[in-house]
């Protein structure tokens, strides 16, 4: 048991100050240039902190980063453009049923996805009041908001360039 102490208390020590939780707020140019990529909402990400705190496994995370956008002026930003125009219209898209219910579904936040899978497995299992209950408490544990963060609200997924 105290070897297991001793092993939390150094990662706890280890992970002092190591990024998270900082604020970050994203800069918004007053006119951006064509194909600059602005965030929507108030700039102000629930988990965005993530992406500046040290990894625990890896050295970096430099090698998982995606390439930069195509040029405006690519074939391959045209056709990504003329995609998402044809995938994105709310009417007469190109999407199937099962596309739109994927998008509908992955658009919803994780702990929203999570309870409506736990009711509809209490349903289709006729689970009780008591079993429901349990199953519903152990899958959704509180996430407490970090004091740094509680002032912020928005959970509006960034957009493209504008």
């Amino acid at each position: 048991m105290r070897a297991g102490s001793d092993a939390a208390a150094a990662l706890l020590a280890s992970r002092t100050d190591d990024g998270r939780e900082a604020p970050v707020t994203l800069p918004r140019p007053a006119e951006p240039p064509p194909g600059t990529w602005v965030p929507t909402g108030n700039g102000e990400w629930t988990t965005a902190w993530l992406g500046f705190t040290r990894p625990i496994l890896v050295p970096s995370t430099e090698r998982f980063l995606p390439d930069g956008p195509d040029p405006l002026d690519s074939a391959a930003y045209a056709a990504d453009f003329a995609e998402v125009e044809l995938m994105g219209a709310a009417t007469g898209s190109g999407r199937s049923a099962e596309d739109t219910a994927l998008a509908l579904f992955f658009n919803d936040n994780p702990p929203r996805q999570y309870q409506d899978a736990m009711r509809d497995r209490a349903v289709r299992h006729g689970m009780d009041i008591v079993a429901s209950a349990r199953m519903l408490a152990a899958a959704t544990r509180p996430q407490p908001t970090p004091p740094s963060r509680a002032g912020a609200r928005s959970t509006t997924p960034p957009t493209g360039a504008r």
